[in-house]
């Protein structure tokens, strides 16, 4: 979906934006620190504090679709389920199918 950093600060977006960054890296069943997953995903801001608390909005609004670990991972089938596509809900949502 995203391949330049999202345009706004808006909680889906970075949603949508972090969802992204993760399956195309691979790290959709990693488990991470948050420092970690803000590193990983929020490559293109150039400040740690600033990396944290973007991916701090993520995790906040969406807290859902993560695990609920100190070290937390995406939960994927439930992006699926809730994110899905129009043609079939439950196989590729549309952040998914959007790469």
């Amino acid at each position: 979906m995203y391949t330049a950093p999202p345009p706004n600060e808006q909680p889906l977006t970075l949603f949508e934006y972090s969802v992204s960054q993760a399956l195309s890296l691979g790290l959709m069943t990693e488990t991470n620190t948050h420092a970690a997953w803000a590193t990983l995903i929020f490559t293109y801001e150039k400040d740690a504090n600033m990396r944290n608390h973007l991916m701090s909005i993520v995790k906040n609004e969406y807290s859902y679709y993560f695990s609920e670990d100190l070290q937390y991972k995406f939960l994927e089938d439930r992006i699926r389920t809730n994110f899905g596509s129009p043609v079939n809900p439950c196989v590729y949502p549309y952040i998914i199918d959007s790469l």
